[in-house]
């Protein structure tokens, strides 16, 4: 049986974070849920969960690339927004679908999303995909170990096609399981936070022109060919 730590991203809304523990104990697959306190100013305190306190926020790329040091010895990590929502059939099928591929790097549920691929479909199938929106993706920690850490410097909205490039660089796969949907309110913590995504969108963006010295770098790396 493979060893699965979910990581929980939580800032500040602790509503969103309450709830997001609740459907991960209810999930019918064992793992070990920990939650990441990215230094609200109030620490965030849960009794059903281990819960991990930095001290000053990293964000979400620099938050999850800290707590993923600490679990080196699992075999996959379901990173895991708090603004997501999950029946609990969602971990179980994530891990057999990734078990039995070992081209697979990283694997999300269906949910909502401006990206086509990630919408639920008719289909009880599993395809492989350009990439992935960080918002539930179980990933192998081999595939993790090859490909490298978030980049930092992309780190609210750009991580997730940056990492899944690399990853496709490297001779590994990724997919979405369409067996398995789940609930996604688009940018939960940021629009209940005074959060500059404006500012944080630009930022990113002119980081990835001279990261990839292109204008057009989200598009190429969306389709791009590794």
């Amino acid at each position: 049986m493979a060893s699965v730590a979910t990581l929980v991203i939580h800032y500040i809304v602790e509503e969103l974070t309450n709830r997001a523990v609740k459907d991960l104990l209810a999930q019918d697959y064992r793992h070990n849920i920990f939650v990441v306190d990215c230094g609200s100013p109030k620490a965030y305190e849960n009794p059903d969960v281990e819960v991990w306190r930095l001290d000053n926020s990293r964000g979400l790329a620099g938050s999850i690339n800290w707590a993923m040091k600490r679990i080196e010895d699992y075999d996959y990590a379901f990173q895991y927004t708090n603004d997501v929502t999950s029946p609990p059939e969602v971990l179980g099928s994530l891990v057999r679908r990734l078990t039995n591929d070992v081209r697979l790097a990283a694997i999300q549920p269906s949910m909502a999303s401006w990206h086509r691929h990630l919408n639920p479909m008719q289909s009880d199938s599993c395809a492989y995909v350009p990439y992935l929106e960080w918002a539930a993706v179980l990933v192998n920690l081999a595939a993790w170990k090859d490909v490298g850490p978030l980049d930092e410097e992309f780190n609210f909205f750009s991580m997730d096609i940056d990492w899944s490039y690399r990853a496709k660089q490297k001779g590994w796969k990724l997919a979405v399981d369409y067996s398995v949907r789940c609930g996604h309110l688009w940018r939960g913590t940021h629009s209940l936070t005074e959060f500059d995504i404006g500012g944080q969108s630009r930022k990113e963006y002119l980081y990835g022109a001279k990261k990839y010295g292109r204008k057009d770098w989200s598009q190429f790396l969306m389709g791009g060919k590794p």
